[in-house]
């Protein structure tokens, strides 16, 4: 399955492919993230984990709102030779969440300009090969007011449509958000049209 109106892919865990080209080695390692700051303490991570690599390229797209942040590094390397063929097999597997990093032990010999692109490509390749991959649902969140009858019933409802309370304010007045996939949305609302509530 692939990313949809309603869905999208993203990793299990994390994984790790081997590429060496003329002495150099490079270690592609993919994980799941899910904002920027996540992405940025795993690159710390692996930077201290392989200490002494030439370069530790990268790429990662997050979803951000309704829209989906790209970015990547060449961390050194020529301008467009690692950071974006990372960047491109991300976007390519239609993986969201998700970060790889590309780390590169100097064999000596420089690899020329093809050479580098097929060299992050491939180890970037390797390690989306042993990633697991798995689908996840968007949801959308909804604030409800409404008395206490109206809550009543509205909770079957909710639940029939796979919502989840993530907030709740009892009092006079019951105030709280609900978690929806937004696959449910339409029918939710249709459902809920003659109950007299205010959500948003």
């Amino acid at each position: 399955m692939v990313n949809s109106e309603h869905s999208y892919q993203t990793l299990s865990g994390a994984a790790e492919g081997i590429y060496t080209e003329k002495g150099s080695k490079f270690i592609g390692i993919v994980f799941p993230v899910s904002t920027e700051a996540d992405f940025k303490n795993t690159l710390k991570e692996i930077q201290s984990k392989y200490k002494g690599a030439r370069h530790y390229c990268y790429a990662y797209s997050i979803m951000k709102g309704n829209e989906t942040i790209h970015r990547s590094s060449d961390d050194g390397e020529p301008s467009g030779t690692a950071g974006k063929p990372i960047l491109n097999q991300l976007i390519s597997s239609q993986i969201t969440n998700a970060g790889i990093v590309v780390v590169r032990y100097f064999g000596g010999v420089l690899l020329g300009t093809s050479g580098l692109v097929r060299a992050y490509r491939q180890a970037a390749q390797e390690a989306l090969k042993n990633s697991s991959v798995r689908v996840i649902e968007k949801t959308v969140t909804i604030q409800i007011s409404c008395d206490y009858p109206t809550y009543i019933a509205l909770m079957p409802i909710i639940k029939k449509h796979r919502g989840n309370i993530v907030q709740l304010e009892a009092a006079e007045t019951m105030n709280f958000q609900i978690n929806i996939p937004q696959s449910e949305l339409k029918k939710f609302e249709n459902e809920i049209l003659s109950l007299s509530l205010k959500y948003k």
